[in-house]
């Protein structure tokens, strides 16, 4: 499994998942922020062939934050959300430099609140019925990481850290970081 950046072949796949309107429902809790800068990463089988995508959206380069959402749509992906959000989270705090993430689930999707525990994400709270889905309000759950976090509970180290951090730029991420984007896609 590998992470990578979108290319032109990959627009196809991007969209078909994109138009699935139940997937999206599931893992969609708000859109990004326009004026945010937003960074995809596709998540790939060894053979290349794309799985699923994992977003970085509303980055807020000045306080090293952002919200995080991971979907892997394809039966074959199955199994490799852990690793790929291990990956992910490591080239966020590590390479990207941002000190929190956040990851927004609705309460209905247990198995998505599942794999943010098992990331190692804190529970920090609920927004109590703040998305109107189906025909009723639903609660949110709100979940955190922190590059500390990160470090001592999913990396299994002190604070050290053996990749040299790079920036976000003022609009986007750094386009050479492995598996970098600045190309918009919904949140998963």
């Amino acid at each position: 499994m590998k992470l990578t950046p979108p290319t032109p072949e990959d627009v196809p796949i991007l969209e078909k998942w994109l138009s699935d309107e139940p997937l999206l429902r599931l893992i969609r809790v708000e859109p990004p922020r326009p004026d945010m800068p937003v960074l995809t990463t596709i998540v790939r089988l060894d053979d290349g062939a794309p799985v699923g995508w994992i977003d970085l959206f509303n980055i807020d380069p000045e306080n090293r934050k952002a919200e995080a959402g991971i979907a892997i749509p394809d039966p074959r992906g199955r199994g490799l959300a852990p690793l790929a959000g291990k990956k992910f989270l490591t080239l966020a705090f590590e390479v990207w430099g941002l000190n929190r993430v956040t990851a927004r689930i609705l309460a209905s999707n247990s198995y998505a609140i599942k794999c943010a525990e098992l990331f190692g994400f804190v529970r920090e709270g609920v927004e109590r019925q703040a998305v109107w889905r189906d025909g009723k309000f639903e609660d949110v759950v709100l979940f955190g990481m922190l590059k500390e976090d990160f470090e001592k509970k999913v990396m299994r180290r002190g604070t050290g850290s053996t990749v040299h951090p790079g920036r976000f730029g003022r609009r986007a991420a750094r386009a050479d970081a492995p598996g970098a984007s600045g190309s918009p896609a919904a949140p998963a």
